[in-house]
């Protein structure tokens, strides 16, 4: 690591981070945490994970799952097929009944 790199990471890590307004937990604690040092007081909830496409560890369980937490979501995405789409229908439908109906969700495709 040069002299550069390693000022800039003294810099982030000596900061106190501190959670968005209304928020409980940090997304810059657990990245900083998953990516740069590890720290077992990060709340881990927005931790890095490897998703490896293996049975049970695929983009769409990893999808799926996160829309079963989500109140809302905005998905871009690239390169998608139909079929793609469809097999997360039921995961998107099952978000939005969850919600009442009032989920304000986006998924934008860019072709």
């Amino acid at each position: 690591m040069t002299d550069a790199t390693e000022s800039v990471l003294e810099n982030v890590m000596s900061r106190t981070i501190e959670p968005a307004p209304g928020s409980t937990v940090s997304v810059l604690e657990d990245v900083m945490s998953g990516f740069i040092e590890r720290r077992p007081d990060a709340p881990g909830i927005y931790a890095p994970r490897l998703i490896a496409n293996h049975p049970g560890n695929t983009m769409g369980d990893v999808i799926g799952e996160e829309l079963d937490n989500a109140d809302a979501f905005d998905m871009s995405v690239a390169f998608i097929s139909a079929e793609a789409v469809r097999s997360l229908f039921e995961d998107f439908k099952s978000s939005a009944e969850r919600n009442g109906g009032t989920q304000r969700s986006r998924l934008i495709e860019y072709l």
